[in-house]
């Protein structure tokens, strides 16, 4: 092990000992270490407390991250509900990720009914600020629905 690898862990355990009095991006940070191992033991139980820390500080990521979560059951129970929750905080401060997953959630119609026009608003947010799984995703939606693009009330049908 390498003098640099050692430092980076001694950080890591410094920042996991005091990390809930660290600011919300040193917790969004710890959350993703646990999230994904590596440095500490991947534990997604730890991640959810770490993002919700930072999300309760209103981090746009940790919210996003906490919304993900949700979505697919990790380290807390699966609930649609309190991931679309997550994802529209995260998406009001302007986070692409968030917009672009509410997009997929519209479209998925996980919750109930798909709803394309929503799920249309959404991605246009994202791909307005150049996210590239947005844009693809709208033009797909586009494709697959031309009726969502510029409808003309007043074009008469035959």
């Amino acid at each position: 092990m390498g003098m640099k690898q050692i430092l980076v862990m001694l950080v890591a355990v410094m920042l996991v000992g005091c990390g809930k009095k660290a600011d919300a991006t040193e917790q969004f940070e710890l959350g993703m270490m646990y999230y994904k191992g590596g440095l500490v033991a991947r534990d997604t139980k730890k991640a959810v407390e770490f993002f919700q820390l930072a999300a309760d500080q209103n981090h746009a990521m940790a919210q996003n991250m906490l919304g993900y979560m949700y979505i697919n059951g990790e380290g807390v129970n699966k609930d649609s509900k309190k991931a679309v929750e997550f994802f529209r905080l995260a998406a009001s401060q302007g986070l692409a990720d968030a917009q672009t997953s509410l997009g997929f959630y519209y479209a998925s119609g996980e919750k109930g009914e798909k709803d394309f026009k929503e799920a249309m608003g959404w991605f246009q947010k994202a791909a307005n600020q150049g996210d590239a799984v947005a844009q693809e995703s709208l033009s797909r939606l586009l494709v697959e629905h031309p009726e969502l693009a510029n409808p003309n009330p007043l074009r008469k049908t035959s």
